[in-house]
């Protein structure tokens, strides 16, 4: 029965796994993380003591995840990543930083609700996929045949549509900063405060929503120009893409539009070796090894860029920051949708006018950090309860849960291995940004809206 609590060896595997990975995350962070952030504590307060509480809430969550958990599933896969991305560092709060206990509660509530709700999916879409291929008597493979790789002709569409976006992109950035790639061996937060500045100017004004759909569009679309690059094997187009994701850099300074250069790649590897089929097995013992490098980086050179550029900048530091949104949302009135919320925003702005004259980062920016930190941006908890509060945490799951359903079930049209892509980038934003602003979803309308058409033709070809 399906509501029967089984754990198979291999589930029980992943358990241990996992308890293994929060405890290496600690420690890492433990030894490593320094006691500021540029000019503010980092607010690490540690106390191991507080593992009784916290391993009892883990393993409830990760009992669950590990009941309905399987190698391929992409719904599973997402889950996996939330796991290691978003609950790890919520549920470790309290060991590293002594958190409130009423956020710790609220911000556990929200991250395990979050797993169950993507948890659950996973299962749901195992079984339906299954029934498909039962009835239909073939291989899941057959799943992924018809995509844009498929034909000639669908290839060079999507090709030329990727230049395009390319060209966009190249010619953004050149107006903006000249095709500066000095800019990448600069202080990466004062080249990120300055294009914030810049985005604050121009906000209103046409050439700020060319930008919005430009950055929208490279966002989604570069990373998958250069999976069908490698694929085909073609160095030109490798090459356009790669550059053109570095120029990008040098105006955003996000990390994560570099880190989904190397996903490429891992999922590359992956499918050459026949390896896509336990995909979550592998992200699972990769950021395994990755805590376990770190750890030796540290013990032989007293500092470890593994830590700096991927533990403390994608773990930590999104966790740290959604603290902040709570201390501030907690005492202030909440958004209420009344910005930070693509088109809603315009109509409950009529009826209620702004909740502040600032979006909320900028909000959080001036009142937690005195304005010298220009972009302290977070997702997940932080724009769930900075909206909503308390009801957030109960609605926003499913909210994610449906954009993430839409964006999953529509890359399937560019193969096994971008929908896994795509995957990855968007838990990349959700952990990263609020989904809802403008600058984030326009982007994912864009992807969801222009795949549509893809697999309208597609479907149509064949």
């Amino acid at each position: 029965m399906d509501n029967q609590f089984t754990i198979s060896k291999k589930q029980l595997k992943i358990l241990v796994l996992l308890v293994v990975i929060k405890i290496l995350y600690e420690v890492c962070v433990c030894i490593m993380l320094p006691e500021r952030y540029l000019l503010w504590s980092f607010e690490k307060n540690i106390n191991w003591d507080y593992l009784v509480w916290e391993l009892p809430i883990f393993l409830l969550i990760s009992l669950y995840y590990c009941q309905r958990y399987d190698d391929i599933s992409s719904y599973s896969y997402i889950t996996t990543l939330l796991f290691l991305f978003y609950f790890i560092p919520t549920n470790s709060a309290l060991v590293l930083s002594g958190v409130d206990a009423g956020y710790y509660a609220l911000s556990n509530l929200f991250a395990g609700l979050l797993i169950i709700v993507f948890a659950s999916s996973a299962q749901k879409e195992k079984r339906l996929t299954e029934e498909a291929l039962c009835s239909y008597g073939i291989d899941e493979e057959e799943l992924f045949i018809d995509n844009v790789l498929s034909s000639p002709k669908l290839w060079w569409v999507a090709k030329l549509f990727c230049i395009l976006v390319c060209a966009l992109t190249i010619v953004n950035v050149y107006l903006y900063n000249g095709l500066n790639f000095a800019g990448i061996f600069n202080e990466m937060y004062s080249v990120r405060a300055q294009y914030a500045s810049h985005a604050s100017d121009i906000t209103g004004s046409l050439s700020s929503y060319l930008t919005l759909i430009i950055t929208g569009l490279g966002g989604w679309f570069l990373p998958l120009y250069l999976y069908f690059s490698i694929k085909k094997g073609s160095i030109l187009d490798i090459i356009l893409s790669i550059f053109t994701i570095v120029a990008n850099f040098t105006i955003e300074m996000q990390k994560s539009s570099l880190m989904i250069v190397l996903i490429v790649f891992g999922i590359i590897w992956l499918e050459k070796r026949n390896k896509l089929s336990i995909i979550s097995d592998t992200v699972i013992k990769a950021f395994l090894l990755m805590l376990l490098l770190a750890l030796i980086e540290f013990i032989i050179r007293g500092d470890s860029v593994l830590f700096t550029v991927f533990i403390r900048r994608m773990l930590y530091i999104p966790a740290y920051i959604n603290q902040k949104y709570y201390v501030f949302f907690s005492i202030n009135k909440k958004i209420f949708f009344t910005q930070d919320a693509f088109l809603i925003q315009n109509i409950l702005q009529k009826l209620f006018g702004r909740a502040y004259t600032q979006s909320s980062v900028a909000v959080i920016s001036m009142e937690c950090f005195g304005g010298q930190l220009p972009s302290p941006n977070t997702g997940l908890f932080a724009e769930a309860y900075s909206q909503i509060g308390i009801f957030g945490l109960l609605v926003f799951p499913f909210l994610y849960r449906y954009i993430t359903k839409k964006v999953i079930k529509l890359s399937s049209v560019y193969g096994r291995g971008a929908t896994y892509i795509v995957g990855f980038r968007f838990v990349l934003v959700m952990t990263s940004v609020f989904v809802l602003t403008s600058s984030t979803f326009i982007g994912i309308l864009l992807f969801i809206g222009l795949t549509f058409l893809i697999k309208m033709l597609v479907n149509s070809h064949h």
